[in-house]
């Protein structure tokens, strides 16, 4: 049986496959092969769900992944086949459901392994997103935030992983790279209840750079993003108190961080042309800049410290070997 909380996902999938919504370029982004099977009987391995997903609902599948819900049962995560139906298979998983386990449910997983990428190039496409995540492992969807007019790339897309643990792997192969002379920005998301909602996906954060050195004029910068929408914080990034070029802004809603993208990206700010790229949809500006100086004063905190302690009295640590043989006598 489907689950009572999914029911709404999976019974119109089940009719059909909706569109990719406006504002996504996807890779398989309303597919709905990555489903959960929970309530199993805890005796219920993956050789049974094997057996059971290949011979009675002649389903094959590219990955199937165990977790221990609790003591009275077990769940297990399945990406089916993409070269057949998802539509199809999920009606056959669901009609055979009791022959597995008669309190076995069927539903969708929350998505906890989804990488977000920043920093994309206009020459990125969702394929080669997929392509660059399938180094680390298997790949659920992947996709790209697109302008719903122009259908342009708005700079970020994400990858989905099958669990949380590649996204992990994932995130450290590709933190380091420089795709189309550009440094991308990867971070891993938060689980995601619903992963065909557009929403939990669309950023209201804008990431400003390229500002002048110096640059100290905060009330101009609010007023130019005033203009075109409703702000909800605008803050510049400093050290030491001046500004290191770059700025953030939370915009009240992902519309008007797209409008205000496409109206102000490229404006000239003291002879200096402006950069807008979108930030993490699930981290504020406001966060992301408290965080940046909260870590700046504890540097502060730690050298003011450090200057108070005469250096004959700094605790100097054994190296690991000398610990070893202190150990060992």
């Amino acid at each position: 049986m489907l689950a009572t909380s999914q029911q709404q996902l999976f019974s119109d999938s089940v009719q059909a496959e909706e569109p990719v919504p406006l504002g996504i370029a996807g890779f398989e982004f309303n597919s709905t092969r990555h489903v959960r099977i929970f309530n199993l009987h805890p005796t219920i391995s993956d050789r049974h769900v094997s057996t059971f997903l290949n011979q009675k609902c002649n389903i094959s599948f590219e990955a199937l992944h165990f977790e221990q819900a609790d003591g009275s049962s077990v769940s297990c995560r399945v990406l089916l086949d993409r070269r057949a139906s998802s539509v199809d298979q999920l009606r056959r998983i669901s009609q055979n459901l009791s022959f597995l386990s008669p309190t076995a449910q069927l539903g969708c997983p929350q998505a906890d392994g989804v990488l977000f990428l920043g920093n994309l190039s206009d020459h990125m496409t969702p394929k080669r997103l997929a392509t660059m995540g399938e180094q680390s492992g298997t790949v659920v969807r992947a996709f790209m935030m697109v302008n719903p007019t122009t259908r342009g790339s708005e700079g970020f897309g994400y990858i989905e992983f099958a669990t949380k643990s590649v996204a992990v792997k994932g995130r450290a192969a590709l933190a380091s790279r420089v795709v189309d002379d550009r440094p991308i920005r990867v971070d891993l998301m938060k689980p995601i209840m619903n992963p065909y909602d557009i929403e939990s996906f669309r950023s209201r954060t804008l990431f400003i750079d390229r500002l002048p050195r110096g640059f100290s004029d905060l009330p101009l910068l609010q007023t130019m993003f005033i203009q075109v929408g409703e702000v909800q914080y605008c803050n510049l990034v400093r050290k030491n108190g001046y500004c290191r070029g770059f700025a953030f802004v939370d915009m009240a809603s992902g519309v008007d961080a797209v409008r205000a993208r496409n109206l102000i990206d490229g404006a000239i700010v003291e002879k200096s042309p402006i950069r807008l790229s979108y930030g993490h949809p699930q981290k504020s500006a406001a966060s992301i800049i408290h965080g940046k100086e909260e870590v700046e004063r504890t540097k502060a905190r730690i050298a003011v410290t450090r200057k108070q302690v005469p250096s004959s009295n700094l605790m100097r640590m054994p190296s690991p070997q000398i610990q070893q043989q202190q150990q060992q006598q």
